[in-house]
């Protein structure tokens, strides 16, 4: 499944800061292979203006996870005119950046935010959520997080998943 882009797109730059990075393995900037939740194994690529996604025939999760199903530029006039100059500004630095979700993993999109409270996303929570889909990859929510470490973060998941 491929889409062209219109505008400038980076999906580098979307998917890194995204809280769905965890359920992806990147390969380079350009290609990310897809190793927890809905469409395993599938490859989302970017190269120059198109998007792909191969091992899933899902077009909506081609445009969540790439991001594209948001573009800020369609907000503008939303924004107060106070924060206009402002937002055009990040909007000009930032044009190629979008929004990446993945609500068909809601369980382990979940996960990955309530782990990265006052962590280092890319060290800690990262490797927790691939430890957590590791153990149980069908189920995350049944696992005993002491097994992946004794963080506080860890902690509060287990006695929210007790309760």
């Amino acid at each position: 499944m491929i889409i062209y882009l219109e505008e400038p797109y980076d999906l580098y730059l979307t998917l890194l800061p995204s809280f769905i990075y965890p359920l992806f393995e990147m390969f380079n900037k350009f290609s990310y292979k897809k190793i927890i939740g809905y469409c395993q194994g599938s490859i989302l690529t970017q190269k120059g203006d198109i998007i792909e996604l191969s091992g899933c025939d899902n077009t909506k999760v081609l445009y969540e996870w790439g991001g594209l199903w948001f573009d800020p530029v369609n907000y503008v006039s939303d924004v107060d005119h106070r924060y206009l100059i402002f937002v055009e500004k990040l909007i000009d630095k930032y044009h190629g950046v979008r929004m990446a979700i993945s609500p068909i993993d809601a369980p382990w999109v979940f996960i990955s935010v309530f782990l990265s409270r006052a962590t280092d996303f890319y060290r800690n929570t990262v490797r927790w959520v691939r430890k957590i889909a590791r153990k149980n990859p069908l189920d995350p929510f049944n696992i005993d997080p002491d097994i992946i470490g004794k963080n506080f973060q860890l902690q509060q998941l287990k006695m929210i998943m007790n309760d």
